[in-house]
């Protein structure tokens, strides 16, 4: 797996994401992965959307985890 970090920026703030994308060459099909609510340990690095981001690139599948508005590294809120 690949792992790509990404700052997507908006509406003055930056959320931070990370594209994981298979080993091996694409073109590939992706999803996006969006993690459970922060006030139940929700984040980009919760363990089930790991879990999951890691089966999608072993079976050929892109997938983009990102943090929402207000989670992750306070410094990208602009």
């Amino acid at each position: 797996m690949r792992k790509i970090q990404i700052d997507l920026p908006g509406s003055g703030l930056v959320l931070e994401a990370f594209l994981d994308l298979p080993a091996v060459p694409g073109p590939f099909p992706g999803v996006v992965l969006c993690h459970p609510h922060p006030l139940y340990g929700g984040n980009m690095n919760n363990n089930v959307i790991l879990a999951v981001s890691q089966a999608l690139t072993s079976n050929g599948i892109a997938s983009l985890r990102f943090n929402f508005r207000g989670v992750g590294q306070p410094g990208l809120l602009c």
